[in-house]
């Protein structure tokens, strides 16, 4: 096992240059290890490793999963998740897994796509050719409002972006201390904690009052699905639970998607070779775009697979080992953090050829078995896998379709924007593009 060691300066000065650029010092950290890597970071006075072998990532996600736990930064994500699908343990999450599946079943999520398109068609139809705007955030919102009708049915008018500038908060509070991810206590009365705190009330405010809407008329949305869900002893999700398990799909079901679209248009954007086949396979559809759409959308969907290969949204996902286990021949001992990072992995010469060039037509049904198995895993896998897979690849490929008929966006640069790994990896500053109406 390779072993990273604190340089000069003790542990705090290794953290914070960590922090400066922690997807170069991964990727760093990655290149050249034998399968696993021991890290003098996050957690002080915990080991943690840094794990590069697909068949260690899958003995971990997939068949000793029960001997790990979510990570201490995922952990921290349920001041505002509450006990949801990302951060429960044990009986709590099967429970609620059980409960939540109807919700994300085929019938049901494929029911969500005239909403996706119908909404990217009203995001691109004000744009003017040669606007100038932020694309990222353009994305955000589009995102935002998909989540919003297809969870809770509703066109929230006026909460939207009250909701959008709390989660935004919530993302700066969750950087910590200097981009380091480690938080200041909650009894600092800090204004990343202020924000924080007020962030999650207004989320709080505006779940209740969707949930307790839907409780009184249901709809045809995911929160009704999961308001009528019961176990085999016939109960339900309470209120509690519904408001955290909404959280979750609301923060991690917009700003995943809102990402990897963003990111996927600058790709584009600076291969015009790809773009121009995106353009003819979209404009070879007839009709308005649906459901239907998907069988011919398959170089859209390569292009969306391409990009959550080179910039995936979910840059790395932690376990923490709940006792002494062996993976591979390594021994782990409890409380080890755990770091799989797709960032590393996706972007490896060993599993992809030419791994920094954007190749959508790389995603042959060949390639894809050949592959190993967690080579890519932009929604991680075993039983806590994302439960909006399906929904998140329909989403990814309808709205890239539905934006690319109508305008094309041109990054203002073409170097790729400096990111900003937080709960996800976003653009720093936004992704500034010009607007190029298509005919």
């Amino acid at each position: 096992m390779t072993e990273i060691t604190v340089p000069p300066g003790g542990w705090f000065s290794h953290l914070f240059a960590i922090s400066a650029d922690p997807l170069h010092t991964i990727a760093a950290w990655a290149e050249g290890a034998d399968g696993a890597v021991r890290i003098p970071w996050p957690v002080p006075g915990q080991r943690s490793m840094l794990i590069t072998d697909p068949a260690l990532i899958e003995e971990i996600l997939v068949r000793k999963h029960k001997h790990f736990r979510k990570d201490w930064f995922t952990r921290r994500l349920s001041n505002v998740m509450g006990d949801s699908l990302v951060t429960a343990e044990g009986e709590t999450w099967r429970r609620q897994r059980k409960l939540a599946q109807p919700a994300f079943h085929s019938r049901q999520i494929d029911g969500y796509a005239r909403v996706m398109v119908e909404e990217a068609e009203a995001c691109v139809a004000p744009l003017a050719d040669g606007q100038a705007l932020d694309l990222n955030a353009e994305m955000m919102a589009l995102t935002l409002r998909v989540v919003c009708r297809a969870l809770f049915g509703a066109r929230m008018t006026e909460d939207i972006h009250g909701v959008a500038e709390a989660i935004e908060a919530y993302m700066r509070w969750y950087l910590g201390v200097g981009g380091s991810g480690v938080p200041l206590p909650d009894w600092v009365p800090s204004a990343a904690n202020r924000e924080k705190d007020a962030a999650i009330a207004l989320l709080d405010d505006v779940l209740a009052r969707l949930i307790a809407a839907r409780r009184a008329e249901p709809a045809d949305d995911l929160l009704s699905t999961l308001i009528a869900a019961v176990d085999e002893d016939g109960g339900g999700l309470s209120d509690r639970e519904l408001r955290d398990e909404a959280a979750t799909l609301m923060l991690a079901g917009h700003e995943t998607t809102a990402q990897a679209l963003t990111m996927g248009f600058f790709l584009l954007g600076t291969h015009p070779d790809a773009l121009a086949r995106l353009h003819a396979e979209v404009d070879a559809l007839e009709g308005p775009l649906g459901l239907h759409s998907l069988a011919g959308l398959d170089y859209t969907t390569r292009v969306f697979k391409e990009t959550m290969r080179l910039y995936p949204p979910v840059w790395g996902i932690g376990r923490e080992a709940l006792e002494d286990v062996t993976i591979g021949d390594l021994p782990l001992h409890r409380g080890d953090q755990i770091w799989l990072a797709q960032w590393a992995m996706h972007r490896s010469p060993r599993f992809f050829d030419d791994p920094l060039a954007f190749r959508p037509e790389r995603w042959t049904p060949e390639m894809e078995a050949a592959l190993p198995r967690f080579a890519y895993f932009p929604f991680g896998g075993g039983p806590r896998v994302c439960i909006g897979q399906r929904f998140a690849m329909m989403e990814g490929a309808l709205l890239l379709a539905a934006l690319a008929r109508q305008a094309r966006f041109e990054p203002q640069s073409p170097e790729p924007p400096e990111l900003l790994p937080s709960v996800t990896i976003r653009p720093v500053g936004g992704l500034p593009v010009t607007v190029r109406r298509r005919t």
